[in-house]
């Protein structure tokens, strides 16, 4: 049974540390989880007034802030169990599998191709045969990256709050933010998707944020008309020329 640990216990969030020997992270741009430290997971305990730490009662805990960000936390004894059910499980698929040698098996490349993959048949009337169409779902993370190519954006990647995260001019954005920022529909309409529809009128296009930044940081020697009046190219080069943004 799962029971909340309140952040004031100190003592119980000590032995927990030092019990817990591999921390994982969701990462909401891949859907995938990743190696972490318990003192990411700690400072994001502390710094989201709403996520709550859980104890699941097997020896591993949890740090869960909401559907998008949580982290794992495992003890020797909670992998070795983990690892035990797994070679369990792997030693009744193998004796399945010997008894209907009949039947092949597939790879787990193979299974996610297939999940991946959604295949229709189109029967032709006036054809006996089938026609096969395949359509592939792009990755968000793929999508955002082709968009940001398109649009000129140079996407890093770092870590914020011991979150991977995208980053862009300096600033960090989750997969869902910078979604919403270059591609049309956002991070809801893009989803799924077998194309990449890219924002043309993302407000990260470098031409947009040099504009945005000769307004904000040098007021005194551009006005909001002049700068409207100036060419995509007029613009980049006013701003990188006075130092606001990097070439």
């Amino acid at each position: 049974m799962r029971t909340t640990i309140a952040r004031t216990a100190t003592r119980k969030i000590a032995a927990i540390e030092a019990a817990v020997v591999s921390t994982t992270v969701y990462d909401q741009r891949t859907g995938e989880t990743l190696q972490s430290t318990f003192k990411a997971a700690l400072e994001t305990l502390r710094e989201y007034d709403f996520a709550r730490l859980y104890d699941n009662g097997n020896d591993t805990w949890t740090v869960y802030v909401h559907s998008n960000l949580w982290f794992h936390l495992y003890s020797q004894a909670a992998l070795d169990r983990i690892a035990a059910e797994q070679a369990e499980r792997d030693r009744q698929l193998a004796a399945r599998v010997a008894a209907a040698p009949m039947f092949p098996t597939m790879t787990r490349e193979q299974r996610q191709a297939r999940t991946i993959a959604r295949t229709t048949s189109i029967h032709d009337l006036g054809r006996s045969n089938a026609v096969t169409v395949t359509r592939t779902r792009k990755a968000i993370g793929t999508q955002i990256a082709e968009a940001c190519e398109a649009l000129g954006i140079e996407l890093g990647h770092g870590e914020h709050q011991g979150v991977p995260s995208y980053v862009v001019y300096g600033e960090h954005y989750s997969a869902g933010q910078l979604a919403d920022l270059v591609l049309q529909g956002g991070f809801d309409g893009s989803y799924g998707k077998s194309e990449t529809r890219v924002r043309e009128d993302s407000p990260l296009r470098p031409a947009a944020v040099a504009r945005r930044l000769l307004l904000s940081e040098l007021p005194e020697s551009y006005t909001a008309d002049e700068v409207d009046e100036m060419t995509d190219d007029e613009a980049l080069i006013a701003a990188v020329s006075s130092g606001v943004l990097q070439g």
